[in-house]
């Protein structure tokens, strides 16, 4: 039996972006499962103060195993999300950087689909006391 790992991302782009003395180009994305994955949690955030995160990556299928959808780990801070909101000094750095996510997410559901399917299903074994 194949494992099949996609997503969909949906994506927005609201253009100029200023925050008091903040500006620039701002893209959200949006992750939503279409299959194999267990949560929809791609990205991993740092998080460094109350309110605010910092986008560290595209989450590793190591990633996944390690760190809970939506829950802040308390001794690394690390959190994964499905929405990245993100602020870029141009247009043509969040198109260049978007394309780069894009192409990341494409490789982690590649790589999952790999595992998957190189270890086969589990199999439980259980032994008496």
């Amino acid at each position: 039996m194949t494992t099949t790992y996609s997503i969909s991302v949906a994506r927005q782009d609201s253009g100029s972006y200023v925050d008091g003395s903040s500006q620039g180009y701002r893209v959200i994305l949006t992750i939503s499962v279409v299959s194999g994955f267990t949560d929809p949690g791609l990205f991993r955030f740092l998080v460094i103060g109350p309110q605010q995160e910092s986008l560290q990556a595209i989450c590793s299928p190591a990633d996944l195993a390690d760190w809970i959808y939506n829950v802040v780990d308390p001794a690394s801070q690390i959190v994964r999300r499905s929405v990245a909101d993100l602020i870029y000094p141009s247009k043509d750095i969040a198109v260049q950087c978007t394309e780069t996510m894009l192409v990341q997410l494409n490789t982690l559901c590649l790589e999952m689909d790999r595992l998957a399917n190189d270890l086969g299903p589990s199999t439980t074994y259980t032994i008496p006391s």
